[in-house]
């Protein structure tokens, strides 16, 4: 039980750290790249910005609401699997979703 808590904490703080590698670094190749393009150095800055911004949040929110994270099992993919997956019949009866050729 203290082992599971443990590893939890573990990967939380992992997480944090990559956010806060990942999305400065980020944010600095676009203001970088928005540089090097000719923009000013207030246009540059709120790309920056805007970008590192954009990146932590969408790891942040990966991170808290990945399934497999809360203890649920990831939903099966449903392309491959077909109707059978969705609880739908694999043959419709004439005239619903189907047209006479």
């Amino acid at each position: 039980m203290y082992r599971e808590s443990a590893v939890t904490v573990a990967v939380v703080l992992l997480t944090t750290a990559l956010i806060i590698v990942v999305a400065p670094l980020a944010g600095a190749a676009a203001g970088k790249l928005a540089r090097m393009g000719g923009a000013t150095y207030a246009t540059a800055l709120t790309r920056a910005a805007t970008v590192a911004g954009a990146l932590a949040v969408l790891l942040a929110q990966n991170r808290l609401t990945h399934p497999a994270e809360r203890g649920q099992p990831a939903r099966p993919s449903t392309r491959s699997a077909g109707r059978a997956a969705t609880g739908l019949p694999s043959e419709l009866p004439r005239g619903i979703g189907q047209q006479d050729s």
